[in-house]
């Protein structure tokens, strides 16, 4: 019985031993990490994701969908967007509303240029718009009347893409001097 556990103790030190030995030579032959580099053109900044599920107040409206962002040149973008809006509340008097706001190069970064919005009464509306040289996106859920009026219970503003945060992939300082700090207020 104790020659047996000798001979396995030794047995497991032996493989420890190439095992390590072997996890080294592996360490040292390998190359280096690949390292994260910027950009190196507009054609490397497109960005596309799923967007959403996005909710009204109360939750009775809901919107989610797909953007893909391509550039051809510094500030120079094709933006697309799509999705569908759901209508959750069967009462019949209320309807889903999504909105969407856009800023463009020209503009402050919270200087909304233009707005778009698709109203949904039933149960599922599909939608998509294309835009050129935005550097910003928005959405917003919310409901309204049937019969129009203003839309209510909106929660908040999510951006979908902005090129102002390094997360989607715009490079700013592609061809300017400084940062984008002071195009930046948060």
């Amino acid at each position: 019985m104790r020659i047996r556990k000798i001979l396995g103790l030794t047995a497991v030190t032996a493989i420890l031993t190439v095992g390590v030995s072997g996890v080294a030579a592996t360490t040292a032959n390998a190359s280096p990490a690949k390292t994260q580099t910027v950009a190196d053109s507009p054609h490397d900044w497109g960005y596309e994701e799923d967007w959403g599920s996005y909710y009204s107040h109360g939750g009775k409206a809901k919107a989610k969908g797909w953007i893909d962002v391509d550039y051809s040149k510094h500030e120079d973008n094709k933006v697309r967007v799509s999705g569908s809006l759901y209508d959750l509340d069967h009462r019949g008097s209320k309807c889903a509303f999504v909105k969407f706001r856009t800023n463009d190069w020209d503009g402050h970064e919270f200087d909304w240029d233009n707005f778009w919005s698709y109203k949904e009464c039933g149960w599922k509306k599909s939608f998509k718009f294309t835009k050129y040289d935005v550097s910003q996106i928005q959405v917003q859920v919310c409901q309204i009347n049937k019969h129009g009026g203003a839309p209510y219970k909106c929660k908040g503003w999510n951006t979908i893409y902005s090129a102002w945060d390094d997360h989607y992939g715009y490079d700013w300082d592609y061809d300017h001097d400084d940062d984008h700090d002071d195009h930046h207020n948060l």
